[in-house]
This record gives C-alpha cells, structure tokens and sequence, in this order.
C-alpha cells in the first residue's frame, strides 16, 4: 500500500507540477498576446458566466490561468523540490496540501459548470490526498536521529566512517538527523578509544577520564532529537557512546557486555526508541 501510494503522489506531483504551469501559462498568454493556438480557440469565455464577479476576473482567461497555476501547479512543484532535497516530511506535507487543492478546486467546477473532465480530475485529487494521508499514517517523513558513522561520516574514534546501506536507505522515507554524541560533546577526530568502566566512568586508552565529553555529548544529542522531533534513533553498536545493547567491557581487550553507551541510555530514558544498525537490519529482512 504505501509503495503504491509513494508512486502514486510522485505521478502526480510530476503529472499536475508539468500541466498545471504549461495549461495556466498559456491561459494567461493567450489573454495577453495573440497566439497561433490560443486557448480562446477551443474554451469560450462564456464558459465562465455561472462564476461570481465573472464580468471582472473572467473577462478573459488571466486570472483563471494565474489561478490554475497556482493554485494546482505550486504545491506539486514545492512536493518535487522537497524530494529532489531528500526532505521526506516536506514532500508528504506539500503532497498532502496539493491532493486537498485539487479536491476544493474541481469541487468549486463541478458546484458552477459540471464537466465529465472535472470529476475526473476530483478522483484523481482525492486519490492524491488520500495517499498523502495514508504515508502521514505510515509515518513517511518522520525524523530519524542516526550516528553520523552510520552514514558514511568519518567521525569515529579512528577518524573513519562505518556507513551502512540499510540505514542510508532510511533516507527514502525518513528524514534522517545525523549525530555524533563525542564530537558534539567536544572531542576531536581521531581520537583515543574509550570504553566505559564497570564504575560508569568513560576512560580513554591512555587513562584519561572523559565520562564528562561524553555525557555533554548525549544531553546536546538529546536536545537535537527533542527539537527535531525524533522518536526514534538508529546508533552505532558497540560504542560507548550509542551502543544500544552491547558495550565493550572496559578492558580494551574486544571483550563485550551488555549495556547502553551513554547517549543511546540517555535517550532511552526521554522515551526515544533506540536501535542499532543490526537492529534495523534484521527488522528489514
């Protein structure tokens, strides 16, 4: 259901973000320019006599073409723009105002002049709006917070990246927040590996205590999530950091635990689901 209602709003953001534009365009030319195919030709303006104030806006086909435009050419063309942007919620939001658009307008047509062609493009239109509203449901668009690593941002300890496609992928329905808790808690890159210590504390491999970096870390990831909107994170596992199921043991040996790293259990007690990349994978399959 929602592949054929994110094909479908995609039709349709191209179909009327095309028409719409050329039809209104040429609407609007043909009341001020003589053309060799004018819209004149084939659409009377006593077409428009059953219209309010039709003997000041429809004296000619401007302001109808202008509205046409608007009115159905806009909110696809913002849809296609918000896409092409990868901003997923942006895209649902503009499909959603498009498909309502369309709706109210043919509804306006067939109220004045019913036409086989207006009720046409009025199932057309509550088509559009009901699959913009049934991928609002499925929570396309919604934020997703991710570590940074996870989309091939090298911020690691080792200053590499450990970019995973199944996480990347998320990015064709969610917006994806990328975070990295130890840089944003002040830490550089590269950096000395850290594991946390049966104490709770966050000690480097050369004994330096940095639990403070990383709790300063995870309250800004915090912040970043809460203002974001997200309710869900995707972390790296193993991390001291965002490890949402295993840690390693503290001893530098490679050695894991079971445990959250500070920001993947700090986030989880704001509420926020938290996963790991193995996580999503196997939900996937």
């Amino acid at each position: 259901m929602n592949k054929f209602c994110r094909g479908y709003s995609l039709f349709m953001n191209w179909f009327n973000g095309i028409c719409a534009p050329l039809c209104g365009g040429w609407m609007m030319l043909s009341a001020l320019v003589a053309l060799p195919l004018s819209w004149n030709d084939w659409m009377p303006l006593s077409i428009y006599d059953n219209f309010p104030f039709h003997d000041v806006f429809f004296t000619s086909h401007f302001w109808p073409g202008l509205a046409l435009l608007l009115v159905n050419g806009v909110a696809n063309i913002a849809a296609l723009v918000a896409r092409k942007r990868r901003d997923m919620k942006g895209w649902v939001n503009w499909c959603t105002v498009a498909g309502a658009l369309l709706v109210v307008w043919t509804v306006v047509e067939l109220l004045i002049i019913p036409n086989g062609l207006s009720v046409f493009y009025f199932i057309l239109g509550i088509i559009q709006l009901a699959a913009a509203l049934q991928l609002r449901r499925a929570g396309v668009g919604s934020p997703i917070l991710v570590s940074a690593c996870l989309l091939g941002e090298p911020c690691r300890y080792d200053g590499k990246a450990f970019p995973c496609q199944a996480v990347m992928d998320l990015g064709k329905q969610h917006e994806l927040v990328p975070v990295c808790p130890e840089v944003m808690g002040g830490l550089a890159t590269p950096r000395p590996s850290c594991e946390i210590q049966p104490d709770g504390r966050v000690v480097n491999t050369e004994g330096e205590d940095r639990t403070a970096a990383f709790e300063a870390g995870a309250r800004e990831t915090l912040r970043v999530a809460q203002e974001r909107g997200c309710k869900r994170a995707v972390l790296k596992e193993n991390s001291p950091s965002c490890g949402s199921h295993l840690v390693y043991d503290g001893t530098f040996s490679g050695a894991r635990v079971p445990g959250q790293g500070k920001t993947a259990a700090l986030l989880a007690q704001a509420g926020i689901e938290t996963l790991s990349e193995m996580d999503f994978q196997r939900t996937s399959d």
